[in-house]
């Protein structure tokens, strides 16, 4: 892929925003390529910075270089991939109670759902698709830093056979209409199962990011999971603020979890008016770097707290007050420091606060679910792969009905012991087939001539 220079500047700064030394003759400001932090030579890093030069690298922030370690290692241990199951699904089906066996039914009703809706969706459905290469388009223009760099890596496997003699533009067109089709498929399933629902912008972001970790039938199967637990509401409304009712909760939640002063509620209540709505809608991928929304999509999936939402609402209006009292009113600036600022240890700490006494008790039940699960699931796992069998033996060998996707499926998972055992049912099946067959002509002769003693007997009566 060719070099995507840009010219990136921003105003001089009086501090270095890492370590706040003073900038001088003798002290240069320098500028994170990646977030634009204006930084002293001292906290000056090497990185490769993707929005920037792709050939070599150039001086990062140490928060961008954390970040950058993070995510490489994190796709890494995690195999993430666009489109591909991960250890993530992995982890979060457990938590989910779905085994292997379910896994394969999420699968089998996808693609039957996706044949069913390409012959059933109405033509207005249809229409309200065509908006999601829009979507798609107008959200990866906006990527910020991080997410620029997490989706570079998990997309560039889909195009890598198709970027030869291709400009940066027809590269960027090219991936933006494949994700586009994907994300069409997952959404054209949902809204054909719900037909009240459209499809929005915020619908559409989280059916993109979920399949960073996912292939597109989980994708379908955690999008649903959010419908039936209420929590995908927000992300189907296009209200532009929340309800004064719902402001006076979260500013309650503010108080009692923060102890913001009286002083300083003008300043919360502001921010809450100004964010919170779509913070709440956009499951904060608008706002926060990648391994803090994967922290929190962590949280959502396994322990499926969703009043957490509100309580991170409040803590990055808590975490803000000070920038937000020096420049409340400049929206920019506002939502790039609570992305720069706002940590994944931030949110770790604040979610395992020691005083926070039912989400412990809700983690440590979690935590002890998830120790009996991996303990009992080499014995659970052998059982269903001999249900599953059994079920192919009576379905395939004995009734000869025609193999589903996830008998077929099955039969490629099977070892050559399993295999030969089946193969053996068919060709016993198979001869004692051609045995009633090549009885049958006697078996009429014999009948026949039973039939024809009775009527000889009924005569002679």
């Amino acid at each position: 892929m060719s070099t995507n220079t840009k010219t990136q500047t921003r105003q001089k700064q009086n501090n270095c925003e890492i370590c706040m030394k003073s900038f001088s003759l003798m002290q240069y400001q320098h500028q994170c390529k990646s977030c634009l932090r204006a930084i002293c030579y001292d906290c000056g890093r090497k990185g490769l910075v993707i929005n920037f030069d792709l050939k070599k690298e150039h001086k990062v922030c140490p928060v961008c270089k954390n970040e950058q370690e993070y995510l490489e290692k994190l796709i890494n241990e995690k195999k993430l991939q666009y489109n591909k199951n991960s250890l993530n699904t992995k982890e979060w089906l457990q938590y989910n109670c779905i085994d292997k066996a379910k896994e394969l039914i999420i699968n089998d009703y996808y693609y039957q759902k996706l044949e069913e809706s390409k012959k059933n969706l109405t033509q207005q459905d249809y229409e309200n698709l065509k908006l999601i290469k829009l979507y798609v388009i107008q959200m990866r223009s906006q990527f910020k830093y991080s997410m620029i760099e997490f989706d570079y890596y998990l997309t560039k496997y889909l195009i890598k056979d198709l970027i030869k003699d291709k400009t940066q533009e027809q590269i960027k067109e090219l991936l933006d209409s494949i994700i586009t089709n994907y994300v069409s498929s997952v959404l054209q399933c949902f809204i054909y199962d719900n037909p009240s629902i459209k499809c929005t912008y915020n619908l559409v972001q989280l059916t993109q990011f979920l399949l960073y970790f996912h292939s597109q039938p989980l994708v379908l199967f955690f999008i649903n999971l959010l419908r039936k637990e209420g929590c995908l509401k927000r992300l189907l409304e296009n209200a532009q603020q929340l309800q004064d009712s719902e402001i006076d909760a979260l500013q309650e939640i503010g108080k009692k979890n923060h102890q913001i002063e009286q002083t300083d509620l003008f300043f919360f209540r502001k921010y809450l008016e100004k964010y919170a709505n779509s913070m709440l809608q956009s499951l904060f991928i608008d706002f926060l770097n990648v391994p803090c929304i994967i922290y929190i999509f962590d949280r959502i999936f396994k322990y499926k707290d969703y009043s957490q939402l509100e309580d991170i609402t409040a803590l990055l209006g808590y975490l803000s007050l000070k920038d937000i009292k020096l420049k409340g009113q400049d929206d920019e600036f506002i939502t790039n420091q609570i992305r720069n600022n706002t940590t994944r240890q931030d949110l770790k700490k604040y979610l395992n606060k020691d005083d926070n006494v039912e989400q412990i008790q809700k983690r440590n039940t979690y935590t002890k679910y998830e120790e009996i699960f991996q303990s009992s699931r080499q014995s659970i796992e052998p059982q269903n792969e001999i249900q599953q069998i059994l079920q192919l033996i009576e379905s395939y060998v004995l009734k000869q009905q025609p193999l589903s996707n996830r008998q077929q499926e099955l039969i490629k998972s099977l070892n050559p012991g399993q295999l030969q055992i089946i193969q053996n049912l068919i060709e016993l099946q198979g001869q004692k087939a051609q045995i009633e067959s090549q009885n049958l002509p006697r078996l009429n002769s014999i009948n026949q001539n039973m039939l024809e003693k009775q009527v000889v007997n009924q005569e002679s009566i």
